[in-house]
């Protein structure tokens, strides 16, 4: 059994060549006990200066108890290519965190999903001289339903792992893997994305 499923798939190729990242919305700045502290551009908040604003991510997991891992677009400012998440965001200004996760599943993978919540962690890291992610980033477990329409404005590739190899996967090759998966996977192991969707 190989960590990567075979049966791993790309978006259909609209031509698209803007990301999420180009669009100028406000992101919830906020301190390390997720108390919000006022607003900054996304933009602003991703730069070498960043600031630490609220954000989400999860992890969905199929039938046969593996992850969903999405390849981010090349189009991306920050991490293009990298194996990232099943789906990450940002809530808007007023918006719960819970339903931006599930807005965001449903544009960036086309998908819905029951999501239960493991907790949160803090992260800081850079890219290149370009820009960085500095967010206390919710983290969310769901199960894979229905067929899978990922924006290939956000989405270069998506593919199943297994979660026991890919931890080894993850030590053996962290340079193709963004910084918050391998954060994320440090405080909540893959086996409690599988605990959690287990019915």
């Amino acid at each position: 059994m190989t960590a990567r499923d075979e049966r791993s798939t790309k978006p259909a190729d609209s031509g698209a060549t803007t990301a999420a990242w180009r669009r100028d919305e406000q992101v919830i700045g906020v301190d390390r006990d997720d108390n919000e502290v006022g607003l900054a551009s996304r933009i602003a908040a991703h730069g070498l200066d960043c600031s630490l604003h609220r954000a989400f991510m999860m992890l969905l997991v199929n039938e046969a108890g593996r992850l969903l891992l999405c390849r981010r677009s090349e189009h991306k400012l920050l991490w293009p290519l990298y194996w990232a998440d099943s789906c990450a965001g940002h809530p808007r200004p007023g918006e719960d965190i819970l339903e931006a996760a599930r807005r965001h599943l449903q544009e960036e993978v086309g998908c819905t999903a029951e999501l239960s919540s493991l907790g949160h962690f803090v992260y800081r890291a850079e890219y290149r001289n370009i820009g960085c992610e500095h967010e206390l980033c919710h983290v969310f477990a769901g199960r894979t339903c229905g067929d899978l329409s990922p924006d290939p404005a956000e989405v270069s590739e998506i593919a199943f792992f297994d979660p026991r190899h890919l931890e080894i996967l993850m030590r053996e090759r962290q340079q193709d893997f963004a910084p918050w998966l391998v954060t994320c996977l440090r405080t909540f192991p893959a086996s409690a994305f599988v605990a959690a969707t287990q019915v």
